[in-house]
């Protein structure tokens, strides 16, 4: 959903970006890894800390695509490596929920398998489509869960409990934008001719 203010806010991240620009774009995704390791080691032993870590991270997973742009050093390597970094993090951060113990390991579980199945669906379904198409539906994409993730942590500092509950609603919308995705893709793709 936050993709359709792609734009304005691609602006606004190229100006946070510019103490970076100097730093090669692959360099700034392996230290963004850095980010939930923090994460998860905060969650275990203090969990104001690790809200703070946590939008930082946030911050910093859009500087290295921002630099990569503006420094003309895009590569398909590049883009393989940074995607690849996200699914880590993504579920170090979700698996920090369940070592603090905010969350089941079925919970757990649930997050992690929607999480990937939303980016393997996009992955998979512009591969058949052999790049014709961006496959950006669906109502909870990549920083939608971050802002859950976020606001979950925040939400169990001042009321505990009510953390899994909102991973709960993340984890509904994550299984909606898997069928939005499957359904947008099978129309797509049926309308490509082979």
């Amino acid at each position: 959903m936050l993709s359709k203010y792609k734009q304005d806010l691609n602006r606004v991240i190229l100006i946070l970006a510019k103490p970076f620009m100097r730093v090669h774009p692959d360099i700034l995704s392996v230290i963004g890894t850095l980010f939930p390791i923090l994460f998860l080691y905060f969650m275990i032993q203090q969990k104001y800390l690790a809200a703070l870590v946590s939008f930082l991270s946030v911050f910093y997973d859009t500087v290295d695509g921002a630099v990569a742009r503006a420094t003309g050093k895009v590569t398909k390597f590049g883009g393989l490596l940074d995607s690849t970094l996200d699914r880590i993090s993504d579920s170090i951060y979700i698996i920090s929920f369940y070592y603090a113990g905010i969350i089941s390991i079925e919970l757990t579980l649930m997050l992690l398998l929607s999480s990937y199945l939303i980016s393997y669906i996009r992955s998979r379904a512009e591969l058949a489509g052999k790049g014709s198409f961006v496959l950006n539906v669906g109502l909870i994409e990549r920083p939608e869960r971050m802002i859950f993730l976020v606001s979950a942590l925040i939400a169990e500092l001042f009321a505990p409990g009510l953390a899994k509950y909102i991973l709960l609603m993340m984890l509904i919308l994550s299984v909606v934008t898997v069928l939005q995705r499957m359904f947008k893709a099978r129309s797509i793709l049926a309308s490509i001719a082979d």
